[in-house]
This record gives structure tokens, sequence and C-alpha cells, in this order.
């Protein structure tokens, strides 16, 4: 019979970053949204998130990098409620840095193009400069080499 393994906050954070690295690996999520106004132009934003149906296999993410676990939206009747925390705008310099040594899958290659774009702005989601839009626009294609991205227009908002 296989021994069951219980995994506690405690035990968790005692190999705290090697454990965030490795549910991030698996659960955890990058993204580039691009937005686009009329009164501003265009610009990207990063987004890194984990989410998972055990809200407190998250705290260890808030405890290291700042911002707060919440209730997802249900999805459908009969499936488990979801939690999800997002990496807050002053720390995703800082989170890119200790995961990307360490990422083996496809995260790895994003994570190392959303560190270039946190690079090219200010605040991780300021317009980006002039000088900065061929960079952004080729950043953007390696993310998504296939094209598909999430795109929003808010050609009325500021």
């Amino acid at each position: 019979m296989a021994e069951q393994i219980i995994l506690s906050p405690t035990r968790i954070m005692s190999r705290e970053l090697p454990w965030l690295i490795g549910f991030f690996e698996g659960e955890g999520s990058v993204s580039l949204t691009r937005k686009i106004t009329t009164r501003n132009g265009l610009y990207l934003g990063v987004s890194l998130s984990v989410g998972n149906t055990v809200k407190e296999l998250l705290f260890p993410f808030p405890k290291r990098y700042g911002g707060e676990v919440y209730k997802g939206r249900k999805r459908s009747t009969g499936r488990s409620c979801s939690y999800r925390w997002r990496c807050p705008t002053s720390s995703k310099k800082r989170m890119l840095s200790e995961f990307i040594p360490h990422l083996v899958s496809d995260k790895k290659r994003k994570c190392k193009i959303a560190l270039e774009v946190l690079s090219l702005t200010r605040n991780g989601r300021r317009f980006l400069t002039e000088e900065t839009k061929e960079a952004r626009g080729i950043l953007y294609r390696r993310f998504y080499p296939n094209g598909t991205f999430r795109e929003k227009n808010h050609s009325q908002s500021n």
C-alpha cells in the first residue's frame, strides 16, 4: 500500500521556492494582453497567475510575492470551486527572475519573453515609447507564434 502524503502549508513553506516553481510549472499561467485605445495607443500587459481547487495550496504565492487568493467563477454544475492568485505588478520581475532558471516546459520560453516585455515598460503595464514599438511587436509575435492571442480593443476608454 502506497504511503499517503499530506501537503500542509507549513510543509510547503519549508521548501518554498522549488515547490512554488513546480506548482507554477503545472498549474500556472503566463500571458500577454495587448490593449488598444484611441487616446493612448497600444500597450502590453503581463499576467502571471496560478489556480487550483484547493485554496490553501495557493497561500505560499501571496506570502512570497504579495496579492491575494480569490475565488474564481464556477464553470459548471457539479464541479469544485476554483481559486486563483495573480502576481502583483510590483513582484512580476522578481518572480520571473527566480522561476526562469528552473522551468522546463514552454512556460520557460514565455516567461523569458514576459520578462523582456516588462523591461520595455514601466510598472509592468505602462505604455511603451515609440522606440520600443518594434521590439514590442517582435516579442508579442514570439510569445504567440501561431497568431493566437488575447486582444482587447478599448476604443472608447481612457
